[in-house]
């Protein structure tokens, strides 16, 4: 992917949130991004990334306010993301499973959505030359995705 520009991970983080919110009105999103490096990178596929993970967070969140830590670390000259969150989790055998095109974990009426986000999202993160996995997942747990890309600047 071309047309690399500087991004404000912190405030992307925050201009996600206040979509997100505005997708969900009746919920109270607790989220913290402490130390989010500005990075060199392709802004539209950063934000399809964050916003599949956030959204994600919130959509598959039975507690009344969803919680979102977003935490950052650079290893082996690769930026790290870890979004970890207190929704619904996934059961390990299904780890792999949630990144295929129209996989869905849960029903229709349940929780909305067609089963392509995580997808989408793993497609984007492979042209950035980076990833997105499940670090840690449970049912009723959370999840903790990672995201990697190269270091740009």
């Amino acid at each position: 992917l071309q047309d690399q520009e500087h991004i404000d991970t912190s405030q992307l983080v925050e201009t996600i949130i206040l979509e997100v919110k505005g997708e969900n009105p009746e919920r109270e999103i607790n989220y913290s991004c402490n130390n989010l490096p500005p990075i060199y990178n392709n802004r539209p596929a950063i934000k399809t990334i964050f916003k599949e993970l956030i959204d994600n967070a919130v959509t598959f969140n039975q507690n009344i306010v969803p919680e979102i830590n977003i935490k950052y670390y650079q290893q082996a000259g690769r930026h790290c993301f870890e979004f970890q969150d207190n929704g619904i989790g996934i059961a390990p055998e299904f780890h792999e499973q949630v990144f295929g095109m129209f996989k869905r974990l849960n029903t229709r009426s349940r929780y909305k959505g067609a089963g392509l986000g995580l997808s989408m999202a793993l497609k984007v993160a492979k042209k950035l030359h980076g990833d997105l996995s499940i670090l840690r997942s449970e049912e009723n747990q959370g999840s903790t995705f990672q995201f990697t890309c190269a270091v740009n600047d």
